[in-house]
C-alpha cells in the first residue's frame, strides 16, 4: 500500500486552510508525464493526418497512426475523468484519482482505436462492435476487483 502524506491546502471556496491526503508515489510529474505524453501524440497525429496522404498503406504508417491516436486520446479522456472525478467528490485525496482515471482512458482509447482499425478493413458490424464494447467493460471491471483485493 502506498504511503500517504498530509499536506495543507488552501480551498478558496471555503478561505481556509483543509488538509489533503497525496500518496507519495504519485507525484505531480505523473500528471506532466501524461499530459506531455498526449501532447506529443497529438502533434504526430496531426501531423500524420495533415501531411501524409490517406490513400497510403504503408504499414509503418498505420500503426504510428493508431499509437498516436492511442496515446492522445487516452491522455485526453484521462484528463476528463480525472476532472469529473475530482468535481464529484469533494476534493479531499487528489491524486488517488490519477490511475484509475488514466487506466481508464487507455482503455476507451484502445477500444476507439480497435474499432477503427476493425472498421478500415470491413471486418466489423454492429454485434461485433457490442462484443468488443463488453469486452472492454468486463476488463474493465475485473481490474477494479482486482485493485479492491490488492488494497
Amino acid at each position: 500500500s502506498p504511503k500517504i502524506t498530509r499536506l495543507n491546502q488552501w480551498n478558496t471556496s471555503s478561505k481556509r486552510c483543509q488538509k489533503i491526503l497525496m500518496p507519495t508515489t504519485l507525484k505531480p510529474r505523473h500528471i506532466f508525464f501524461a499530459t506531455s505524453c498526449g501532447l506529443s501524440g497529438f502533434a504526430v497525429w496531426l501531423y500524420l493526418t495533415t501531411q501524409i496522404p490517406a490513400d497510403s498503406h504503408n504499414p509503418k504508417l498505420v500503426g504510428l497512426f493508431f499509437l498516436s491516436f492511442v496515446t492522445w486520446l487516452a491522455s485526453l479522456i484521462g484528463f476528463i475523468l480525472f476532472q469529473l472525478k475530482l468535481r464529484r467528490g469533494n476534493r479531499e485525496v487528489v491524486y488517488a484519482h490519477i490511475r484509475p482515471s488514466i487506466r481508464q482512458g487507455i482503455l476507451i482509447a484502445s477500444t476507439i482505436a480497435l474499432l477503427l482499425f476493425l472498421k478500415m478493413y470491413d471486418v466489423i458490424t454492429w454485434w461485433e462492435t457490442i462484443l468488443v464494447i463488453a469486452g472492454a467493460s468486463l476488463f474493465e471491471i475485473a481490474l477494479r476487483e482486482h485493485t479492491k483485493r490488492r488494497s
